[in-house]
């Protein structure tokens, strides 16, 4: 996000939301493109609110998360992919896992399970002035213990994606989302993701909820590749059948 920096914003630590991942197209070529979207926070805060609204009174379809990771991984491995596969899909990324949320159902649906899901992980709070070090041997225990209590997921192996959350805090030194999401992915890679496979994007954000202490909290999810496409589209469905159900009415 550097490069944004000074013709989107004049601080990355402005930034509190961002979203990340692969996009494959059917063009031959083999260069790849950078695709860059910048959006004001409170606009997404209205998008959020609708759909969270709808999301109250209706039962999402439930699509699959499709990727080709039989390519990556030796064949033998394939039966402990997709035993892994029908673990992560179950966990979805919830229309209550985002920036402003209105006070009275906070806190997040990831706070609310944080502690109870193995698959969110309570990375504990963000680094002080000095901290970093620690802090990376804390992220690298996390995943390296979880991988020791179930083996199933010493090693993933297929593409995953991240869902990032980071408390609200006064704390003047506060690392930036990008680079918290860059030491996170490190320890991931080094610990339980398999070497021959990849992080295929992320989401990291600020929530409205107010830190236990000075420092900012973080809490983790850990999905399929393809989550946040699929998230993204079902939110797109949504508003869409709601924009048709008003014009509707409108014309009855």
């Amino acid at each position: 996000m550097d490069l944004l920096q000074g013709p989107v914003f004049k601080n990355d630590k402005q930034v509190h939301f961002v979203e990340a991942s692969i996009w494959r197209s059917n063009n031959e070529s083999s260069k790849s493109s950078i695709y860059i979207q910048a959006r004001r926070l409170i606009e997404l805060y209205k998008i959020w609110d609708i759909y969270q609204g709808l999301n109250d009174y209706q039962i999402e379809r439930d699509e699959e998360v499709m990727f080709p990771y039989p390519h990556l991984i030796d064949q033998s491995l394939w039966d402990t992919a997709d035993r892994q596969y029908e673990i992560l899909k179950i966990g979805k990324i919830s229309p209550y896992d985002r920036p402003g949320l209105k006070q009275h159902i906070s806190p997040t649906m990831m706070g609310r399970f944080c502690g109870i899901d193995p698959l969110i992980f309570n990375i504990g709070h963000l680094p002080g002035k000095d901290e970093s070090k620690e802090f990376q041997e804390k992220i690298n225990k996390i995943f390296y213990d979880f991988g020791n209590k179930f083996p199933l997921f010493k090693k993933i192996y297929f593409p995953i994606e991240i869902d990032l959350q980071v408390t609200k805090t006064n704390q003047k030194y506060f690392s930036d989302l990008d680079n918290t999401v860059t030491r996170i992915c490190k320890e991931l890679r080094n610990t339980i993701l398999y070497e021959k496979t990849y992080i295929n994007g992320f989401r990291a954000y600020v929530v409205d909820e107010a830190a236990r202490g000075t420092k900012a909290d973080l809490r983790l999810k850990i999905f399929p590749a393809g989550e946040i496409e699929s998230y993204n589209k079902r939110m797109e469905e949504s508003l869409k059948n709601f924009g048709k159900e008003i014009e509707d009415e409108i014309w009855v």
